[in-house]
Order: structure tokens, then sequence, then C-alpha cells
């Protein structure tokens, strides 16, 4: 095993096989060949691995650890413990010994963000509906939401009656209203859909039930 190489500069070499035996008898010398340690190292991709192994993946690599600091913000897609980033990023090449910088996952913010029925609120005060009639509902979540996140998909009926869901506004941190119009007869129950998706931030509310609040009555 040779060291002490310098990268990028090619090396000759030839082998040749002895035997244990006392006479240590030897083969003839191989041809020459050649061979060059790279003159870069290749950044390894350590995103979404556990520190200690992300860590001795960079220095087999010829690399130097870093900066290493936990992430300021919650992650719902890395868990806590592992790197949610680094710099340099992965699949670069740098010079041998070049420091790699790693962000920690805090993990899933441990309080989720939430919608009770209670707080989803029609503009008809209980009122009965028409159909093809279109009513606003405000919806209070118990954070500040990502609106990018938040679209018609996300809201159903458990109610009887067909709607459709029209223009959603967010009208301060966390408070959205969402214009929806039964178009037949039935009854009205505003709720987040089953599978709907929405985030706060890094958090994410994953609804595997309906809930909602009713209106009194049917739909005309």
């Amino acid at each position: 095993t040779a060291t002490g190489l310098t990268p990028g500069v090619p090396y000759s070499y030839a082998v040749k096989a002895r035997d244990k035996s006392p006479a240590r008898n030897e083969s003839l010398s191989s041809a020459a060949a050649s061979a060059m340690i790279p003159a870069l190292a290749t950044v390894p991709d350590v995103v979404g691995t556990p520190q200690t192994t992300a860590q001795t993946m960079i220095t087999n690599a010829g690399l130097a650890v870093g900066t290493v600091t936990n992430s300021a913000a919650y992650s719902s897609t890395v868990p806590a413990g592992n790197v949610l980033s680094q710099t340099p990023t992965g699949a670069t090449t740098s010079a041998y010994g070049t420091s790699v910088d790693l962000v920690i996952s805090i993990g899933a913010d441990p309080a989720m963000p939430s919608l009770a029925s209670i707080n989803i609120v029609d503009n008809k005060g209980g009122a009965a509906v028409q159909t093809n009639t279109a009513v606003t509902f405000t919806l209070t979540f118990s954070e500040d939401m990502d609106a990018a996140t938040v679209d018609a998909a996300d809201f159903t009926n458990a109610g009887t009656s067909v709607i459709t869901v029209g223009i959603i506004t967010e009208t301060s941190p966390g408070v959205f209203t969402v214009v929806v119009t039964p178009t037949s007869a039935g009854s009205l129950r505003f709720a987040l859909a089953a599978g709907a998706t929405l985030a706060a931030g890094a958090a994410v509310i994953r609804r595997t039930h309906q809930n909602g609040p009713g209106i009194p009555g049917r739909l005309a």
C-alpha cells in the first residue's frame, strides 16, 4: 500500500507474487501500469443520514467535518439527529481536507397545528342555505399556515349535498375564508377532507378523518 501520494499526479507501478515457502519464490514483475488519485475529492451526499454516519462518510472521502449545528426550524421529513443540509452539497468536488458543514434536524414540531370543528364558522349564522347560493366559511387554525398548501382538494362536505369549493383566501395568519356553493339538495357540513395535508412551516396537518360543524336544516 502506497502512502503520501500527491493527488492529480500519475504514478506507475508493477506487481509480482511471492510465496510463503522458505525459498520465497517470486514471479516475474508484471507489465507497468499507471494510476492516479483524483485531484479533487467527491463530497458525499449525507442529507438524511444519521449524524455519526455522515461524519464517517465525510472523513472516508478525504474531507473534514466542519461546523455542526442544530436546525433552527422543525422538519416533518428529516428525523431528529439526521442531517438536514450540508455545505458543500453532495456529489460536488472539492479539495482534499475541505470542511463539510452540517445542519442537524431537530425533528417534527411537537405541537402540531390543528383545526377544531368549532373554528369552522359559516356566514349564515345557522340559517337555511339555498341551493346554488354561495356560503363563506371562516377557518381558524391554531397557528399560521402555509397558504400554498391549502387548496380546494383539502375540503369536503361531510353532509349529503354536492358542493363546489371556490375562492380560498388567507385573511390573516392562520385564518382562511373558503367560498362554498352547494349544487344539490341535502345537508351541508363543511370539513377537512380525509387525506388532506396542510403545512404550517415544517409542521403538517394530515387529516385521516373528516370533521366539521353542521348547518341546521337542509338545503332547499
